[in-house]
């Protein structure tokens, strides 16, 4: 079970953040390692969401992506496959171009959206073009051929994904990965939304690992999802 974080705002930044959140993300990563059965840079896909919107979900996963991208040997890709917020390119300061969505329509391969960095070992999957994005995002063969194409490519990949919410396609890529984490927006989020968000995970066949209590000023209950 994935330890909570008490995450800040604000993504990180090579030697530009505390020594106490670099910790932290970086025993998450070691966690997520252990919790997954890859080996020799086998691909373990993971996927962050949230109950509702702007709860942190894309700085969690950058911050995640980075700091296992420093720790590990094997590649690690951040793909952002939320098309209604897109984020990955902005925060990266990345052009817009064919991503997430251009993949799983057919309209683009893979090789010609993933992007390098300028960390060592960290890659980034934009989410590409938002037009007529929905049909896509909900096909679960596309998710899974897409899946497929990473495999043995990355030690890692880190999903972004949209808000667990009703006919949200987020549901589509939880049951293919192995794990997904549930960010909570601490002292904003009710018990029972986010228990409710969990139960739709559940029963989209997700694996879900554990909570991140983002945006944490004060102390609050240290409750966890079994």
């Amino acid at each position: 079970m994935i330890q909570h974080l008490k995450n800040k705002l604000g993504r990180i930044q090579d030697g530009q953040y505390e020594s106490d959140m670099r910790d932290r993300y970086a025993v998450l990563a070691r966690q997520l390692q252990d919790s997954s059965d890859s080996s020799d840079c086998k691909t373990a896909t993971i996927g962050l969401t949230s109950s509702r919107p702007r709860e942190g979900v894309s700085t969690v996963a950058a911050n995640l992506a980075i700091s296992a991208a420093m720790s590990q040997d094997c590649p690690v890709l951040l793909a952002d496959a939320n098309m209604s917020r897109p984020s990955v390119a902005r925060e990266f300061s990345i052009a817009s171009g064919p991503g997430t969505s251009d993949i799983l329509s057919g309209r683009a391969e893979m090789d010609e959206c993933v992007l390098p960095l300028p960390s060592n070992n960290l890659f980034v999957l934009p989410a590409g073009s938002t037009v007529e994005h929905t049909q896509a995002t909900h096909d679960a063969l596309a998710i899974a051929k897409l899946l497929n194409e990473m495999d043995s490519k990355f030690g890692l990949v880190v999903f972004d994904l949209p808000p667990a919410t009703e006919l949200s396609p987020c549901f589509a890529f939880a049951g293919q990965l192995d794990g997904v984490i549930l960010v909570v927006e601490a002292e904003k989020v009710q018990r029972e939304a986010a228990e409710r968000t969990k139960k739709r995970l559940l029963r989209a066949h997700a694996r879900l690992l554990g909570v991140v209590f983002n945006k944490q000023r004060e102390v609050s209950p240290r409750w966890m999802f079994r």
